[in-house]
Order: structure tokens, then C-alpha cells, then sequence
């Protein structure tokens, strides 16, 4: 039975900050709060071919391929799936990998 081995690259670093509170709610999904003027919604979505289910910020797509051409140039070490924001400057990438030996 061969292993898979999941690999989550996520460049978030707001989910970095230890300030952050984050509010539940399944009918209309999730947000964190930074500080009470600055709230960013999140919503549930399926990736790597329904394999995960992640937490990304509302208005984020799936990146077009000329745009992840662009920005990952080598073929060989293109994350699998990238999700990014409207202007293309906040990605979250998603890379899916087997185990070495």
C-alpha cells in the first residue's frame, strides 16, 4: 500500500499573528479578527481534488495558468493547486506529494 504524503505550503502570514480571534459560524462560514476594525471572512473550500477542505479568505481564486506560469517559471515545482486574492499578491499554495523511498 503506497503512502501519499500531503504537503500544505501555505504563505498566510496573517494566520501567523497570535492576536488573532477566530468566530465560527457553519451557516455563513468563519472569520478572524485582527483588531475590531479589521475583519477578513473566510469561506470552506474543497482542494487538491477534494482531498482537503481549508479555511480561505472570501474573494480568493484559483489562480489562471498563465498567471501561476508567471509566477513559478519552473515547470517541475509548480504547486498543484494556488488560490490568491484579486490583485495577485497574497497566495495560498496547495502541493500535493508522495514520500520519498
Amino acid at each position: 500500500m503506497k503512502m501519499y504524503l500531503l504537503v500544505l505550503s501555505v504563505l498566510f502570514l496573517l494566520s501567523c499573528n497570535s492576536g488573532v480571534n477566530k468566530k465560527s459560524n457553519e451557516s455563513e462560514g468563519s472569520q478572524l479578527n485582527y483588531n475590531k476594525s479589521s475583519v477578513i471572512q473566510l469561506k470552506s473550500k474543497s482542494v487538491l481534488n477534494k482531498k482537503l477542505v481549508v479555511q480561505l479568505p472570501l474573494g480568493f481564486t484559483l489562480m489562471d495558468f498563465e498567471m501561476l506560469k508567471a509566477k513559478y517559471p519552473i515547470e517541475g515545482h509548480r504547486p498543484t493547486e494556488v488560490y490568491t486574492n484579486e490583485e495577485g499578491t497574497i497566495n495560498i499554495a496547495f502541493n500535493h506529494t508522495s514520500p520519498l523511498g
